[in-house]
């Protein structure tokens, strides 16, 4: 579960106990998304001003990752991985903002999109079959 305040709670009991999981996120930074890839080993997490988070221990721990290419005004809303390697993250700079990476994170790269309106945006992405 994540939040408010870089919050992360976190369960590895089914959900019967939770605790408190340190982001490394400024206070102020809301976190919108968090996804499981594999087994659950890899976690990563987006939120407001182009936050990126991921973790390589089951969400023990976490390390906070730049998105390279858009502004620090960047919300990111939702994200979408079919692997650890690739993803897709959505938010909005006026207008919808789609962004792919093929390495875990590392990089991205800026997708185009139909959407010409300052206000739209984007805020969800998923994929039939394999992506």
């Amino acid at each position: 579960v994540v939040g408010s305040l870089g919050s992360i709670i976190y369960t590895s009991s089914a959900g019967s106990f939770w605790e408190f999981r340190n982001s490394e996120v400024s206070a102020s930074a809301v976190l919108r998304d968090i996804q499981m890839v594999g087994d659950g080993e890899r976690v990563f997490a987006c939120g407001e001003a182009r936050t990126f988070l991921r973790s390589l221990d089951y969400g023990a721990t976490w390390t906070s990752a730049a998105v390279a290419g858009v502004l620090d005004q960047v919300d990111l809303y939702t994200l979408y991985f079919i692997d650890s390697m690739r993803g897709w993250v959505v938010g909005n700079l006026g207008t919808a903002s789609i962004l792919r990476t093929t390495d875990g994170g590392d990089s991205w790269t800026t997708l185009q999109t139909p959407v010409s309106e300052l206000t739209a945006f984007a805020r969800g992405v998923t994929f039939l079959g394999s992506g």
